[in-house]
């Protein structure tokens, strides 16, 4: 590095090699990511959903949305277990422009059939008025799958694809509970940039550490490392809660590194020229 600075070298120059490797590293990992984790994710929870519900009553995991047999997407608010019941549930049953939306204060499982109980059926025009509402004591529906089996279809945002969560967002909005599925469509694109953002970041600061050796860098890696993880853990959080937008909550780690980087480059670049540049 002093040897190409002497040469008159911008910093630009010497790491553009460094940023081209980030940003291949961020399409490698994103694609690993959309076709690849999504699957193994989702064939590892299927196996344990089997080994540990078997033929019982499953266990629903609540306030997300989930798919089912039939072309039905249901959302469950709360589970009790011991009682087998379900507490305010959802259904959305796909047949047309508008779904057909099903609600119940409660629901019962038994072999392959839901009995929902106090709920209202609603279905949709073309420009998304009620056209028919009917309020119902019992309704039963037949889910078709047996025991734990029936939820192998159900997927959490970290088994979807960014196709497939985008299709949900469009399904169910990005408010409410779907906030959750919002911020993982927008971090699957967010992390895998992180590999250029860090080499953005990387470059101006590995200047300060070639004077030191190697443990000023590798101490400065490790806590660069723990802040951004610090950062995206806050920021998600956050926008799960509805406290940030989906948007920001995912890119926000992002925007303060690549803003960091630009500014020490841009410093570290304008110090290289005045250093090693003669007048």
């Amino acid at each position: 590095l002093q040897a190409m600075q002497l040469a008159g070298m911008s910093l630009t120059r010497l790491f553009v090699p460094v940023l081209i490797f980030g940003l291949v590293m961020a399409g490698v990992t994103f694609l690993t990511n959309e076709l690849f984790a999504p699957w193994a994710n989702h064939r590892a929870n299927n196996l344990i959903r089997r080994a540990a519900f078997g033929e019982a009553f499953p266990q629903v995991r609540e306030q997300i949305f989930f798919r089912g047999p039939d072309n039905r997407f249901f959302y469950i608010e709360r589970v009790d277990d011991q009682q087998r019941t379900l507490h305010n549930v959802m259904v959305y049953e796909v047949a047309g422009p508008l779904p057909r939306l099903i609600t119940a204060r409660s629901a019962h499982w038994d072999e392959q059939v839901w009995h929902l109980a106090n709920g209202v059926i609603r279905e949709f025009d073309e420009e998304g008025f009620v056209r028919y509402e009917a309020r119902f004591a019992t309704m039963d529906i037949l889910v078709k799958l047996e025991g734990g089996m029936f939820f192998a279809g159900q997927k959490t945002p970290d088994e979807m694809t960014a196709k497939e969560l985008r299709q949900y967002l469009a399904l169910f909005g990005q408010g409410g509970a779907a906030t959750r599925f919002a911020v993982e469509f927008h971090r699957k694109f967010a992390i895998p940039l992180a590999s250029a953002v860090f080499a953005l970041v990387a470059a101006p600061l590995s200047v300060y550490a070639a004077h030191g050796g190697r443990f000023p860098g590798v101490a400065m890696s490790i806590v660069l490392l723990f802040i951004y993880y610090a950062v995206m853990s806050v920021a998600r959080a956050l926008g799960a809660t509805g406290g940030l937008p989906p948007m920001l909550a995912a890119w926000l780690p992002n925007l303060l590194f690549g803003l960091g980087g630009v500014l020490l480059w841009a410093r570290e670049d304008g110090w290289m020229r005045r250093r090693y540049v003669p007048a």
